[in-house]
């Protein structure tokens, strides 16, 4: 168990913690946020290239099912 000796101070500095803490989960986001644009990019050109093989796929399966449905 903690002391309630170490947890009042937390609790009288509860002002300046939460500031410090609203100014740590900004930080964390924007760096989360630049993170994650580098990711989309680059997800993007590989979702890109995946995308050209994924529709030539796609038009070949359709193909198929349309030369199924005609015969």
């Amino acid at each position: 168990t903690v002391p309630l000796t170490n947890r009042s101070p937390a609790v009288d500095s509860s002002r300046t913690g939460k500031s410090t803490l609203r100014a740590a989960s900004l930080r964390t986001i924007r760096t989360i946020g630049t993170f994650a644009s580098k990711a989309k990019s680059s997800f993007n050109e590989h979702a890109g290239k995946l995308g050209k093989h994924a529709q030539e796929g796609l038009s070949d399966i359709a193909g198929i099912s349309r030369v199924r449905r005609l015969a």
